[in-house]
């Protein structure tokens, strides 16, 4: 089965998760800003990222360009 086809509910039936959407595990840690070398990084890389294509790859761009913007 791939990963397009789980739903969060299946899995929570399936496996008899109980999921919990409140918890501040990194709460004391100060946020810092992505360095100029993981920016640089980023940049020369996503575009190999976008040409693969992959559900996995688009997953990733978008959470770095979400983030890193």
């Amino acid at each position: 089965m791939s990963y397009s086809e789980f739903t969060l509910s299946q899995l929570e039936f399936e496996f008899n998760l109980i999921l919990q959407e409140r918890v501040e595990l990194f709460k004391s840690i100060k946020s810092v800003s992505p360095s100029a070398l993981l920016r640089e990084i980023l940049a020369e890389n996503i575009p190999l990222v976008l040409e693969i294509d992959t559900e996995k790859a688009r997953f990733l761009t978008e959470c770095s360009a979400n983030r890193y913007s």
